[in-house]
C-alpha cells in the first residue's frame, strides 16, 4: 500500500478547494470532481 506525504495531502486539499470554488450545488461539485480527478490521481 502506498503512503501519502505532506505534499500529497496539500495537493489533495487544493483539488477539493478548486472543486468547492467551481460548485454551486451537489451536481456542479460532482462535475468539478470528475474534471479535476486527473490532478488528484497519480498516473
Amino acid at each position: 500500500m502506498a503512503t501519502i506525504d505532506t505534499g500529497g495531502y496539500r495537493a489533495a486539499l487544493r483539488v477539493v478547494q478548486a472543486m468547492l470554488e467551481r460548485s454551486a450545488d451537489a451536481a456542479s461539485f460532482a462535475r468539478a470532481g470528475v474534471e479535476l480527478l486527473p490532478r488528484l490521481v497519480a498516473s
